[in-house]
């Protein structure tokens, strides 16, 4: 701040403090600011705080070490009197809201930038009496998500306030969608963009590779029957061509030492007796 703007204000508050400002004052409501506690780049922030009705007060408003407003309430007019200098002056609005008790006041800063994260809003009186402070802000843009299956595009870089973002699912993964997003004051996509995973079988390798080996097992006993079925029938047919029928050679004993006539045996026994 300049030497001649620390002047103006000394000047200004040498005058509030004729007519009965300068007192310190009771705070009815907290200092509060929103969005909180991530405001999107290019938002604009609320600040709002309560006084109690007791008389003529001023409140001074600063970010960080800018000084941004300054608000004046003349109890027997019933209103404020605001003021703002530069370098903020043209971010600023306010106004205020009077009840029985009550002074509330609220001062707006518009366009948040990045490099205005970690300051902290803060409110004293016209005795340097400290009033209120907001927590650090927490200044951010839209998150440029890539997760879910999802391949964004944005409008804007840095993507804050406004910025369209455009979201189209991996279909590799995920369901063949689109969808279109708006980044919020609080740095959030509205409506939150999301993909919705192709559904699976349900099934995990290790049942998979049982019902493969079930079904070669399956196949593998087919192939058996029939093998045996065409042995069979073989034999029959091989059979029904003799006269007389013998034994043929699709018909082999599995046994080929086992006599083919199971009383030969007791016919040699009997002449060698003899």
């Amino acid at each position: 701040m300049s030497f001649w703007k620390a002047l103006q204000i000394f000047k200004v508050l040498i005058v509030w403090s004729l007519f009965g400002y300068c007192q310190t004052q009771t705070v009815i409501s907290s200092l509060t600011i929103s969005p909180s506690p991530i405001q999107a780049v290019g938002a604009n922030l609320s600040t709002s705080i309560g006084i109690t009705d007791s008389g003529d007060f001023s409140i001074s408003w600063s970010i960080g070490s800018i000084f941004g407003c300054q608000a004046a309430f003349t109890a027997s007019i019933r209103g404020v009197s605001f003021f703002c200098d530069q370098p903020l002056k043209d971010r600023f609005t306010y106004g205020d809201n009077i009840t029985p008790g009550v002074v509330t006041i609220n001062i707006n800063l518009a366009n948040l930038q990045l490099n205005e994260t970690g300051l902290q809003i803060t409110i004293i009186d016209a005795l340097n009496v400290q009033l209120g402070q907001s927590p650090p802000l927490n200044i951010q843009v839209c998150p440029y998500l890539n997760t879910s299956g999802l391949i964004p595009q944005v409008s804007a870089i840095p993507c804050g306030l406004g910025c369209e973002g455009y979201f189209t699912c991996n279909t590799s993964s995920y369901l063949n969608l689109s969808t279109n997003a708006t980044c919020q004051a609080n740095a959030t996509w509205s409506p939150a963009p999301a993909c919705t995973a192709k559904r699976s079988s349900g099934l995990d390798g290790g049942i998979i590779a049982l019902i493969v080996i079930l079904c070669l097992l399956a196949v593998g006993c087919i192939v058996v029957v029939v093998v045996l079925y065409k042995r069979k029938k073989a034999c029959f047919a091989d059979k029904a061509d003799k006269n007389p029928p013998t034994e043929g050679p699709a018909c082999t004993p599995l046994n080929e030492n086992q006599p083919k006539n199971p009383d030969s045996s007791n016919d040699n026994l009997s002449s060698g007796q003899v």
